[in-house]
């Protein structure tokens, strides 16, 4: 037999054999087990998510009442690790608010700090 003949055969054995060890491998996996692998991932991964809550601050007008609590509502939904907390003030308040900004804050951004109001 010619060397190339044994070399095919030879390649072609392992592809078979590694072909049906991944068929073996892949077996379904019973609804039950499967849906408390689901139920497990979900919860870790929500836990997880949770963990890293990010607070909002937002200071606004309030004739933008409304929409802004309707919007606020649907984002956080969307966005269950972001918290958003309303601030609504007139815009007297807000122009005081903004004027007596100093940079005397603990949140920083690419290490400059980020004044809050």
């Amino acid at each position: 037999m010619p060397r190339s003949r044994i070399l095919f055969l030879a390649i072609l054995g392992v592809s078979v054999a590694i072909v049906a060890i991944i068929a073996l491998n892949n077996q379904p996996v019973s609804p039950e087990v499967q849906a408390q692998r689901n139920a497990t991932a979900t919860a870790e991964a929500r836990n997880a998510l949770l963990a890293n809550t990010v607070k909002i601050v937002v200071s606004y007008g309030t004739e933008k009442r409304r929409w802004l609590e309707d919007a606020t509502q649907r984002f956080e939904m969307q966005h269950p690790n972001i918290d958003v907390e309303l601030i609504g003030e007139g815009s007297m308040e807000a122009y005081r608010a903004l004027s007596s900004v100093t940079d005397a804050s603990t949140t920083y951004w690419r290490n400059r700090p980020l004044p809050i109001l």
